[in-house]
């Protein structure tokens, strides 16, 4: 099946409705009558996989059930997986190409472009896949198969976490515990910190290399001087020599010291000079501009004191990973693009900084770790500011108004301040609050209240944390209208017709309403799409593009709304919010972005707004749904 067919059916696998062929070629970036020609050659290949109608194309249920469970591989991708599974797991020298074919179901010439389209993927890897007298052959140095490997493993686990048992699925005559276990007693007992990713990390690349060794595949011996190993070093390759019965050659024990050296923080600072002493002068100071730099891009207040010191042990093994050309995998890369852009945004900006600066290559994985670092510091300064102003209305009885509210506190601390508990609605003081806890009813109105019972044991936790969620929402709401007319302007909306239009013609048309009311420089729409080419500003059916700098002449953001729908890379947006940023807001920067995305994320806001006609119409639906 060709490239463009395997992206048809996996568009059709996702849809729960038809999809029409207009859209399937906006998605396809092709022409309608391509599209009827790709179906018409799937079916040929898949008769029945593909069910049409008067409403459009989908996949047969049937078909695809029976497809899904099929053990034959049918996708470039699956294919392709089968081979490398022969040679890196099967550890096979060569594949008869006739034997392939049969088990592929594949001819001689499909084959050949099989592995001319794999070489073309995997060409910077270092690894060639050659056909020599009717046999296939992988091609490259040992160092570069074991990269190879790894990289191989965690693409086809991107659905899926990457632990220990996923890692004894791949290597069943490998004892995987034994290795983890080495690896944990002795960080433990040399006082190493090291996280889980770390560790699964540190024992697949062991895995692989200790599989490669039993096949009798090891690297050769350079005349490159060797480093001092540290003891943790020579304690973990002298236990594993001991366990898996083998003799790790000098380039093997030079790979296991890297790894263990860029992957662990050997000790503890006391002090701000203790931490020079570890790091270095230089990354001591890089990780003090970083924070200062973090602070005035983004409104915040990072801690210096707090952060300081995690930061820097972690810039020091991210730049020796980065002499060396490797990185650690994060698992949670994707959850973090989607559920904390703002944090993920202040990492691009902090790999950008050090990627010019230092010239040093950040990649993705990477730059997730640096927005866990900063999420966690921002996590040790939740503060009574943040939190929910409360008031708890019980009467007393034995104490019970005084139980109830600890047991409120106590899980729920993070989230809410009780500043009074008062056993008549009388009593309760003339301030501000957010949210009334009563077990009685009231007399007045309260924007925000939640009855509970008087007994502790009988409270709906679940319940009191949805309505805190709820109130929590709303007040992050209010910063759109509290600041609509410093936000939105008649002069910047868009109201978008065109089928055909797409991310960047978008991007182009509000950027030039931005500049021509003045709100703007000539580059910024080069430092927009900047920041798109780091990472997609789309979530769901909204996109909210920025530049990574907040050096507009003043704040604004242009609107454009659509009914049909904007391409945006592989999806459509409805929604697209170009933000320009005045140094002087940018303290609001990440509370507008937070309510933008909490706002348009809601599917029947978002469907209302998208139907607006005119600048008046969206004003009074944002208003309505913001106060």
């Amino acid at each position: 099946m060709k490239k463009k067919h395997e992206e048809l059916v996996q568009i059709l696998r996702q849809q729960k409705q038809p999809i029409s062929s207009t859209r399937l070629a906006k998605l396809l970036q092709v022409t309608p009558r391509s599209v009827k020609n790709y179906i018409a050659a799937i079916q040929e290949e898949l008769p029945g996989l593909i069910a049409s109608s008067n409403k459009g194309y989908q996949i047969h249920a049937d078909i695809a059930v029976q497809g899904e469970n099929s053990d034959i591989p049918q996708t470039y991708q699956e294919r392709s997986s089968y081979i490398i599974r022969q040679f890196f797991i099967g550890h096979v020298e060569t594949i008869d190409l006739y034997d392939l074919c049969d088990e592929l179901f594949l001819s001689y010439s499909s084959i050949k472009g099989l592995l001319n389209r794999m070489n073309k993927e995997y060409q910077h890897t270092g690894i060639t896949f050659r056909c020599r007298n009717d046999r296939v052959y992988a091609d490259g140095e040992e160092r570069n198969k074991r990269k190879f490997l790894t990289d191989i493993i965690y693409q086809e686990s991107s659905e899926r976490f990457v632990d220990l048992q996923v890692l004894k699925e791949i290597f069943p005559n490998l004892n995987i515990q034994r290795i983890h276990d080495i690896l944990h007693e002795n960080f433990k007992k040399h006082s190493c910190y090291i996280n889980d990713f770390g560790y699964t990390n540190l024992t697949l690349h062991l895995a692989i290399l200790l599989d490669r060794l039993l096949c009798g595949n090891t690297i050769l011996h350079t005349e490159e001087q060797q480093p001092i190993f540290s003891d943790i070093s020579l304690s973990v390759i002298e236990n594993l020599e001991k366990s898996f019965h083998v003799t790790l050659l000098a380039g093997e024990r030079c790979d296991i010291h890297n790894l263990i050296s860029t992957s662990i923080n050997l000790c503890h600072a006391e002090n701000r000079q203790d931490l020079i002493d570890i790091v270095g002068q230089n990354i001591y100071e890089i990780t003090q501009t970083v924070i200062t730099s973090i602070n005035r891009q983004y409104g915040l207040t990072l801690d210096k004191d707090t952060l300081l010191y995690p930061l820097a042990l972690h810039f020091k093994n991210l730049f020796a990973r980065c002499e060396k050309n490797t990185t650690l995998r994060n698992p949670l890369l994707e959850s973090i693009q989607s559920s904390c852009p703002m944090l993920f945004d202040c990492a691009i900006y902090v790999a950008n900084y050090l990627e010019a600066s230092c010239n040093l290559h950040i990649t993705s994985d990477e730059t997730a770790y640096l927005a866990m670092h900063i999420g966690a510091d921002i996590e040790r300064q939740s503060s009574e500011s943040g939190k929910l102003k409360c008031i708890l209305l019980c009467p007393d009885y034995q104490n019970s108004r005084q139980e109830l509210c600890n047991y409120l506190l106590i899980h729920f601390d993070t989230e809410i301040c009780i500043q009074a508990s008062c056993s008549y609605e009388s009593q309760i003081p003339d301030i501000p609050i957010d949210l009334l806890f009563t077990t009685i009813p009231v007399q007045k109105k309260y924007k925000h209240i939640i009855m509970i019972p008087p007994l502790k044991k009988a409270l709906d936790l679940k319940q009191i944390f949805e309505k805190i969620q709820d109130v929590t929402d709303q007040k992050k709401l209010h910063i759109l209208s509290d600041n609509f007319s410093v936000f939105f302007n008649e002069s910047l909306f868009l109201l978008h017709t065109d089928d055909h239009m797409r991310k960047e013609n978008v991007i182009r048309s509000l950027h030039n309403k931005l500049y021509e009311q003045g709100y703007t420089s000539p580059l910024f729409y080069e430092d927009v799409m900047k920041r798109e080419e780091a990472a997609s500003t789309a979530f769901g059916k909204i996109a909210v593009p920025h530049s990574m700098k907040m050096d507009a002449k003043k704040t604004g953001i242009a609107l454009a709304l659509s009914r049909q729908g904007i391409e945006w890379d592989k999806q459509f947006v409805h929604v697209v919010l170009l933000i320009a940023i005045h140094e002087r807001d940018s303290h609001l920067f990440r509370k507008l972005y937070e309510a933008l995305i909490l706002l348009f994320s809601q599917e029947s806001i978002l469907e209302q707004i998208s139907h607006c006609t005119t600048f008046t119409e969206f004003k009074h639906l944002l208003l309505a749904h913001t106060k």
